[in-house]
């Protein structure tokens, strides 16, 4: 059973990762760092790798295994939307 977990309505933090993942670690089956994937999202600068970098660390030393970068609310039309995306893209991963 997944414990109940409520945020409230604002937006998951690091220390909320870790949380779950320590519950996992305690409740679930042989669950380790190294036998699970964690996902975190979010939305980096194209223009700031340093800033992109900074932003997805804390999600990594929580124990996040992946970073899907979302675009969930991007304004504009298909063709404008998809610039944004492919400027993502090209810019690589965040990395320091």
């Amino acid at each position: 059973m997944v414990p109940e977990h409520h945020l409230d309505g604002r937006e998951a933090t690091p220390d909320d990762l870790r949380d779950l993942t320590g519950w996992l670690r305690d409740n679930g089956a042989g669950v380790t760092r190294e036998r699970i994937d964690v996902l975190a999202e979010g939305e980096t600068p194209v223009d700031d790798p340093a800033a992109a970098a900074a932003q997805v660390e804390p999600w990594r030393g929580a124990g996040a295994t992946w970073w899907m970068e979302e675009r969930w609310g991007s304004a504009g039309s298909l063709d404008e939307r998809m610039e944004v995306v492919d400027a993502r893209i090209a810019a690589g991963p965040p990395r320091g």
